[in-house]
């Protein structure tokens, strides 16, 4: 016998690893470029138009609320014989008609307006929703 030790663990039949052909597989990070570095001034302009950007994003949409919470104000300021222009119909045979409010009935956003519209034989009354008044004219007093 030998003075040798030997590993019972390496007597199993583990497949050899090739550490040449290991060390030849480069990784992605090996092979791409370098990252440009970036000087103080260029981090600080980047950062100054990514902060405009977002401030013109959001003074845009600011705008936009402002014209549409005018537009709320304005439909919940709806009563009974304010002139507006709704849709009436179904998609293809929908059509835009100027009538006058006749009356109210609901709450903030379940308003329900019946509109009068129309001359003659061929005036009709129609119930209609919030969503569906496109424009809206107080009473001449």
């Amino acid at each position: 016998m030998s003075n040798e030790i030997q590993n019972p663990i390496a007597e199993t039949n583990a497949p050899e690893i090739n550490v040449q052909a290991a060390e030849a597989v480069q990784t992605p990070e090996a092979t791409q470029a370098p990252k440009p570095v970036q000087t103080a001034r260029e981090k600080l302009e980047k950062r100054i138009a990514e902060a405009e950007a977002r401030i013109a994003r959001d003074t845009e949409f600011v705008t936009e609320s402002r014209a549409k919470l005018d537009i709320v104000d304005k439909l919940d300021a709806v009563t009974a014989g304010w002139i507006v222009d709704i849709r009436v119909g179904r998609s293809e045979t929908s059509r835009i008609v100027r009538g006058v409010v006749t009356g109210v009935d609901g709450a903030d956003d379940k308003k329900r307006y019946k509109v009068y519209h129309g001359e003659g034989f061929d005036a009709e009354t129609v119930v209609i929703q919030q969503h569906q008044i496109l424009a809206a004219e107080a009473p001449q007093a």
